[in-house]
């Protein structure tokens, strides 16, 4: 039919904080198994993202102001995540999040 076609995607590699940006409701999963890797996912990429950052810090003890409204809002997500997944073997990252958080 010679009609040009395109197809984009957006795909975000590495850690980066760009990867700290929360998905909406909008999200659609086959399964809760699936739900919960992805989870799983952003859950390592924020922590890295964590640690990248944590490492320009001279307080490396301390959660800077400027960070720790990306961990409440990221803490936040895991939480209601965690609840539809319905899977309370996540209880040990969300203690890791909630410390962040309390620093």
């Amino acid at each position: 039919d010679n009609k040009p076609y395109s197809l984009s995607n957006n795909v975000a590699f590495g850690g980066g904080e760009e990867n700290a940006q929360l998905k909406g409701d909008d999200e659609y999963f086959d399964n809760l198994g699936i739900r919960k890797s992805m989870l799983l996912i952003r859950y390592i990429q924020f922590l890295k993202t964590w640690m990248a950052y944590q490492q320009k810090q001279e307080n490396k003890n301390k959660v800077p102001e400027a960070f720790k409204k990306i961990v409440v809002e990221f803490k936040e997500y895991f939480e209601s995540e965690m609840k539809l997944i319905k899977d309370s073997q996540l209880e040990n990252e969300l203690k890791i999040l909630n410390q962040l958080v309390a620093e």
